[in-house]
């Protein structure tokens, strides 16, 4: 198993992840995935916009991402939002999520260095809300509830 940098030529396992992760707390039960916008969205990413990563054996079997964004306290603020985390089922439990994130965390710090972002955060959807991210240095600071239509 093996952790990279994505390229356009993952944009397709990106796409497949989202649907299949979508209503898992990213997007409301009857809103479906723009694949257009998740284009645009992962091509970002992929021109320095933030981190992409992939786990692999012989084909894609988990990935990282995270963008860079303005905080919404305060503007002028960047800071790196890891969007999202997966592993394919028949992967987890064998520290390709660990490795993802390691090497997530390896190049956030990079980013943090270089000053291109102040600080970075990590989202916990379901199944992830008993991780603790403090092995990698990250403190809890909230915990989000969400109301749907």
């Amino acid at each position: 198993m093996n952790i990279r940098k994505a390229n356009k030529f993952d944009l397709p396992y990106f796409i497949h992840v989202a649907k299949k992760v979508q209503h898992m707390g990213f997007v409301p039960q009857n809103k479906t995935i723009d694949e257009q916008y998740f284009n645009i969205m992962f091509n970002t990413v992929l021109h320095g916009g933030g981190i992409a990563l992939i786990a692999e054996s012989e084909e894609p079997i988990g990935i990282c991402i995270g963008i860079i964004n303005e905080n919404l306290w305060s503007p002028d603020l960047y800071m790196l939002t890891q969007i999202l985390l997966y592993v394919d089922e028949d992967w987890r439990h064998t520290r390709a999520g660990y490795k993802l994130l390691e090497e997530y965390n390896k190049r956030a710090l990079e980013l943090i260095e270089l000053k291109r972002v102040e600080m970075s955060v990590i989202h916990a959807s379901e199944p992830l809300h008993d991780i603790d991210f403090s092995r990698f240095g990250y403190k809890m600071s909230e915990k989000i509830w969400q109301l749907e239509i």
